[in-house]
């Protein structure tokens, strides 16, 4: 939840300010490229969200997309030219795109059970949208572009820290191979002392 959350909040704050700022100084048919180009990432993370989840897992997945929003954000914030826009604007719709479909679809049904299935999906999705409307009434932050990248990145990284800590976020196939592993360690040792 802490990284979905933070993820929200950075969209409504510092990456509209990057926004803004690359609105302001492209000029408008680069930035409708820029957004198609992001449509198109958003497409192409969503197709392959489940593939990579379930490839990886979903620990995995979401560090490693998370990591590329990051480092795109700090790309940005370093080289702030147009074709380093373009990269920044693929990779952040591609994140968009896997994160979405973690966060609404993956995660919340993986913690969900009979019981509680709807109350966790409507925490996934409230989140988000209730970030975007707060982020109708949060004045718009105007920080210099490099420090509003160099943030996002920060926070982002630090956002990927909840997701090595949660355990319901470590594929069974994972979690049974160590239980497995211990069963026979445990076995080996008591054979050891008998």
């Amino acid at each position: 939840m802490v990284p979905w959350l933070l993820f929200s909040i950075i969209n409504v704050t510092l990456a509209k300010n990057n926004s803004t700022y690359i609105f302001e100084q492209t000029s408008a048919s680069f930035y409708v490229f820029l957004v198609a180009l992001q449509a198109i990432g958003v497409c192409f993370g969503a197709i392959i969200a489940g593939f990579v989840a379930d490839l990886f897992g979903r620990r995995i997945a979401l560090a490693i997309t998370l990591s590329l929003y990051g480092t795109s954000a700090a790309l940005g914030g370093i080289f702030a030219n147009p074709q380093v826009f373009s990269v920044m604007y693929f990779i952040n719709g591609m994140s968009w795109g896997i994160l979405f479909v973690m966060y609404i679809f993956v995660v919340w049904g993986d913690l969900a059970n009979k019981d509680n299935c709807s109350k966790m999906y409507s925490l996934g999705v409230l989140t988000y949208f209730l970030s975007l409307g707060l982020g109708a009434f949060i004045p718009q932050i105007f920080l210099p572009f490099g420090t509003s990248s160099l943030l996002i990145c920060l926070i982002i990284f630090l956002s990927i820290l909840p997701i090595f800590l949660s355990p319901e976020l470590v594929r069974s196939d994972f979690i049974e191979r160590i239980r497995l592993k211990r069963h026979i360690n445990a076995l080996s040792k008591n054979k050891n002392q008998g």
